[in-house]
C-alpha cells in the first residue's frame, strides 16, 4: 500500500545476505526489469539520496514506486523502467521543452522535486515550456541545488500517476541517467510498490 500522509516510512531491517547492491540507480533498474528482482540496496544515486543514504551505518527498509517508461523512437516503441528519474529535451543549448519525471528529488546535485515521494503512487512532473527564456532559464538553474524553484508562468509543476506527450522534434531522452536516444513521443505510468529497497544510513 503506498504512503500516506502524516504515516511513517522506512523501518530498521537487516539487509538479506543475497541482497545484490548497486551504486547507480541505472543498474538497478535494469535488474528489475530484466529479471523481476523485486528487493535491491541502493549504495549510491540520486533515489539513495533522496532515501537519505549516507554510508555504512544500520540498514534501512523502504517500499517505493517503479515508473515504466515508455517512448517513441525512430526504431519504434521502446520501453524501460525508472527508479529515479525521466528526462527529455534538446540534445543542446538552452532552449525547447524540458519534461522531468521524477521518483526520486534529485538529478546529481539538483534538488529537482523537493516535494517528491518515492512510495505515494505518484511522480513529479516539472514542464517547461519552450517560451521560456535562456536568461530566465539560467536563473532557475542556478537555484537548483536549493530546491528553491523560481515561480514561473512556462514552468508547470504537478503530481500524476501517469501521462503522455507528442512532441513536434525529435527530444533526447534520458533514463535515470542514461541517455536513450531520440524521442518524438513520452509516456509513463507509476507502479507503486513495487520494490524493497535497503540504504545504510
Amino acid at each position: 500500500m503506498v504512503i500516506r500522509r502524516g504515516d511513517d516510512w522506512g523501518e530498521p531491517s537487516s539487509a538479506p545476505s543475497d541482497l545484490p547492491w548497486f551504486h547507480d540507480d541505472s543498474s538497478a533498474a535494469r535488474v528489475v526489469s530484466d529479471s523481476g528482482v523485486a528487493r535491491l540496496g541502493l549504495l549510491g544515486g540520486d533515489m539513495a539520496r533522496t532515501l537519505g543514504a549516507e554510508g555504512d551505518g544500520a540498514s534501512i527498509r523502504f517500499r517505493i514506486d517503479i515508473v515504466r517508461v515508455t517512448w517513441e523512437s525512430p526504431r519504434g516503441s521502446e520501453s524501460a523502467l525508472s527508479l529515479a528519474h525521466a528526462v527529455v529535451r534538446r540534445r543542446r543549448g538552452w532552449t525547447g521543452p524540458i519534461i522531468a519525471v521524477m521518483n526520486a528529488q534529485f538529478i546529481g546535485a539538483w534538488h529537482v522535486a523537493p516535494r517528491g515521494h518515492p512510495n505515494d503512487g505518484r511522480v513529479e512532473v516539472i514542464e517547461v515550456d519552450s517560451a521560456m527564456s535562456v536568461g530566465q532559464r539560467w536563473l532557475a538553474r542556478r537555484r537548483l541545488p536549493l530546491g528553491a524553484h523560481v515561480p514561473h508562468p512556462s514552468i508547470r509543476i504537478g503530481a500524476r500517476d501517469r501521462a503522455e506527450w507528442t512532441f513536434d522534434e525529435d527530444l533526447e531522452l534520458s533514463v535515470d541517467g542514461v541517455p536513450m536516444g531520440a524521442a518524438v513521443g513520452l509516456q509513463f505510468e507509476v507502479i507503486p510498490d513495487a520494490a524493497d529497497v535497503w540504504v545504510r544510513q
